[in-house]
């Protein structure tokens, strides 16, 4: 073997997982836990991206066989909440 290919790139990588995984086992845990929280993190991901994708298909639905309310019943709810409040302040 050439003095070339004891430094080739391949080569001193595997050198040096070899040198963590044998004098370093918690570098093995930690990076072994962090993949399983990365993996949990991931399928937890897909399900909520699968149940927004449901949601949007329901609304969806619900759109065609009822439409679209035109009120914008939230304002409307919170207008009538301000007037609720300044009449109770009024009365104090």
């Amino acid at each position: 073997m050439s003095d070339l290919e004891d430094f080739s790139p391949l080569r001193v990588r595997n050198d040096i997982v070899h040198l963590l995984f044998s004098h370093h086992p918690e570098f093995i845990r930690e990076t072994e836990g962090q993949y399983l929280m990365d993996r949990e993190q991931e399928d937890q991901l897909q399900k909520e991206l699968k149940a927004l994708e449901s949601l949007t298909k329901l609304r969806g639905q619900i759109e065609q066989e009822h439409g679209i309310c035109q009120v914008d019943l939230l304002s409307e709810a919170r207008a009538e909440q301000e007037k609720e409040f300044e009449q109770l302040w009024e009365a104090v």
